[in-house]
């Protein structure tokens, strides 16, 4: 019995060995998979820790820098496009945003040059400068705003014929201003007599007479003219010139047409200041012809009653009786004043002299001497 128990004790005790053996084995492999667990966990944060800031983090602080750029000025600035998703979007909305910004201070600054060119051509007219200096000033400031090779301001004449009232090149070889050439058809000049709109032409290869000649001489390989209307008439144009290959923008025409229009202003203010004038030296004329008659009745008018007064007096100094001498002389001294004064008077009426007669005692206004004409102050 004894043996037996000894037996199974250590049986027991075997088993127990081998089972601890096996637990610790087990703890073993336990905590080798936990700190390998760990350890993978650590390294996916940290994995996951450097996306997020190559994904996300890098373009918003890029986008931020981005922003500062473009807050300081510098809307030339973009972000590089290699996100995805989200990122890629903000990427991409950035670039846009800032292009948008760029080219709306580009057309923001086209439009500042060209409000300043056109306060300066306003300025010449409100100053009533001759025409010719704001036709000048006009073709200059149209072609520098531009950017075109030439700029000419014509005047369509009554004989079927265009003159150059103003030119600018950027080379300073332009046509001589005083230039006058036929209108030929399929021209500009024809076409905007025709239609009164707008016109251009993108090659001068086939056009015709010796302007096409000397455009094609200059190099000019496009052009676009508007109309000046002056008071509902065609009076003229204005027509810039491009040596580049490519044609003239779109929008060209409607840039011009403001300056089309201050030209037509100058047109109208020297019409109306030259009828203006005209009027004046009507009314002027009108009034001393007026002045002049009024003369003349009030001249004619005084002489005829002073004469027939003097008659009546005449008449009654010879039917007062001979016992008043007293009466007869003053009547003989009121007639003689009269008569003296009628003599001053009666001389011949000069029209541009503006009283009929001088005042008694004031001095003559000619050396002059003027026959009297006969007086009919002595009795007969």
């Amino acid at each position: 019995m004894r043996q037996e128990f000894d037996r199974l004790i250590g049986t027991e005790q075997g088993l127990a060995v081998a089972r601890q053996q096996r637990s610790d084995a087990a703890a073993e492999r336990a905590i080798g998979a936990a700190a390998g667990g760990l350890a993978g966990s650590i390294l996916l944060v940290v994995g996951f820790a450097g996306y997020l800031t190559r994904a996300i983090t890098r373009p918003v602080r890029s986008a931020a820098a981005m922003a500062g750029r473009l807050a300081g000025g510098e809307l030339s600035a973009r972000m590089p496009e290699r996100g995805a998703g989200e990122i890629g979007v903000l990427e991409r909305s950035f670039n846009t945003m800032a292009g948008s910004l760029q080219a709306s201070r580009a057309q923001l600054g086209r439009l500042a040059d060209e409000q300043a060119a056109l306060r300066r051509v306003a300025t010449l007219v409100a100053r009533g400068v001759a025409p010719a200096e704001v036709f000048a000033a006009v073709a200059e400031e149209v072609g520098r705003l531009l950017g075109a090779d030439a700029a000419h301001v014509l005047r369509y004449e009554h004989d079927g014929t265009v003159t150059l009232v103003a030119g600018w090149t950027r080379e300073g070889d332009s046509l001589p201003v005083g230039t006058r050439y036929p209108i030929k058809e399929e021209t500009l000049s024809a076409l905007m007599l025709h239609t009164g709109q707008p016109a251009r032409t993108d090659s001068y290869a086939d056009y015709p007479g010796s302007i096409g000649a000397r455009i094609r001489q200059l190099g000019i390989q496009s052009s676009v003219a508007c109309p000046i209307t002056v008071q509902g008439r065609l009076w003229g144009a204005t027509a810039v010139s491009s040596k580049r290959p490519e044609p003239l923008p779109a929008a060209t025409e409607a840039r011009i047409a403001d300056f089309t229009e201050l030209a037509a202003a100058a047109i109208a203010n020297t019409q109306a200041r030259a009828e203006l004038a005209a009027s004046r030296a009507r009314i002027v004329r009108a009034a001393d012809e007026a002045r002049r008659r009024i003369e003349r009745d009030l001249h004619d008018g005084i002489q005829q009653r002073l004469v027939s007064l003097a008659l009546d007096l005449r008449a009654t100094q010879a039917s007062v009786p001979a016992e008043h001498p007293e009466l007869q002389r003053q009547l003989d001294r009121v007639v003689g004043g009269w008569g003296r004064r009628w003599r001053s008077c009666a001389r011949p009426h000069v029209a541009s002299t503006r009283r009929p007669c001088r005042r008694a005692g004031s001095a003559p206004r000619s050396r002059r001497s003027h026959a009297a004409a006969p007086s009919p102050w002595k009795p007969t």
